[in-house]
């Protein structure tokens, strides 16, 4: 019995030792950013790896970047086709970033998500953003890929904490629905060097198409609303102001028989300055004034733009769902929680206290 079990141990050692590939650090493609687009009826890919000395820690793996393109009817057979340009391994692990182009922006982002989401290899935090460039523009930019995956991956890691202008894969997929409706991050790609890179724009993206590029200054203000930024710097007439320790409060109260969610949004001006020239005391306090009126304006103007689309894109109705969850699911339903005048802003600005 003993050399039975014996035998059969062997046997079994032998055969998985025969069907287990061990590939070592050095024989990977290590990819740090996958860019997708849609051209001419077939999806684009691009991968941006890194050859590296081995190294058990992958996360320090570094090396020159490289980029494979691949194109197919399918994003499948488009990144098959871009891993099989070259010998090595990919190696996804250590991939954070997913490029949209402009032609996938145009046509429809939700396939790209949906497979990605659905990609056991691919990390949930992956961090998605849209750029101007076309595949043939994007390969171009292989002396600034290093500088530019730096500081998007830089960019991405205050998604884990809700901050910043950078968006995970998973936060795409709050509702059940077929197509995409989301914000989406713009990444600014300067024509020369690698100063200017940033996310300056967000777009709204309506039934997985871009509808609507949100000017920078109400991008900003948009993510102020949405918990992302606690800071804001903009000027009125030569009036500068920079504002910090943005606080929001929320209060549901009812009002003629419907609800109603006031939110007030209260900062210190840590800076005032008219025409580069600092202002104190009474002439600070009608600057704080005048701010917060403006502020006040341009939020309904964004409001307006924002229920154009008919979505809920800063989830106001999780706060009406903490009263009433039915109720709530009753005024996305008929569009009433979108309409004027459920959402109120109050913003009260205060001049900074010496």
């Amino acid at each position: 019995m003993r050399i039975l079990l014996s035998i059969t141990v062997l046997l079994l050692s032998v055969l998985l030792s025969g069907c287990v590939r061990v590939v070592s650090l050095g024989d990977r493609a290590i990819v740090k950013a996958v860019f997708l687009d849609y051209e001419n009826g077939a999806y684009q890919a691009v991968l941006t790896v890194f050859g590296c000395e081995p190294n058990p820690d992958t996360a320090s793996a570094k090396g020159q970047a490289v980029m494979f393109a691949g194109s197919g009817p399918t994003i499948e057979l488009a990144l098959k086709n871009a891993e099989e340009q070259q010998m090595k391994t990919p190696f996804y692990a250590q991939n954070d970033l997913l490029f949209l182009g402009k032609g996938v922006l145009a046509h429809d982002i939700t396939p790209c998500l949906n497979y990605f989401a659905q990609e056991n290899a691919v990390r949930p935090n992956l961090s998605v953003y849209g750029v101007a460039q076309n595949s043939a523009q994007w390969q171009k930019l292989d002396k600034q890929m290093a500088d530019l995956i730096d500081y998007a991956a830089r960019e991405a890691r205050s998604t884990a904490m809700k901050q910043g202008s950078s968006r995970g894969l998973y936060q795409f997929f709050h509702e059940n629905d077929s197509s995409v409706t989301a914000w989406l991050p713009l990444f600014n790609i300067p024509a020369k060097g690698s100063s200017g890179f940033g996310i300056h724009q967000l777009a709204i993206i309506e039934d997985g198409r871009i509808q609507r590029v949100l000017s920078k200054q109400d991008s900003s203000l948009f993510l102020l609303l949405s918990g992302r930024q606690h800071t804001l710097s903009d000027s009125i007439d030569g009036l500068f102001y920079r504002i910090q320790e943005i606080r929001q409060q929320y209060q549901l109260r009812s009002e003629n028989g419907r609800p109603v969610l006031d939110i007030t949004v209260t900062g210190s001006c840590s800076e005032l300055s008219q025409n580069a020239v600092p202002i104190y005391g009474a002439n600070a306090e009608k600057a704080a004034l005048l701010i917060s009126r403006h502020l006040q304006q341009r939020a309904d103007q964004l409001l307006t733009q924002l229920f154009a689309h008919n979505a809920d894109l800063l989830q106001y109705r999780w706060w009406f769902s903490q009263e009433n969850a039915a109720q709530a699911q009753l005024l996305m339903e008929s569009g009433a929680l979108l309409s004027d005048g459920i959402i109120r802003y109050h913003f009260l600005i205060q001049p900074q206290r010496k």
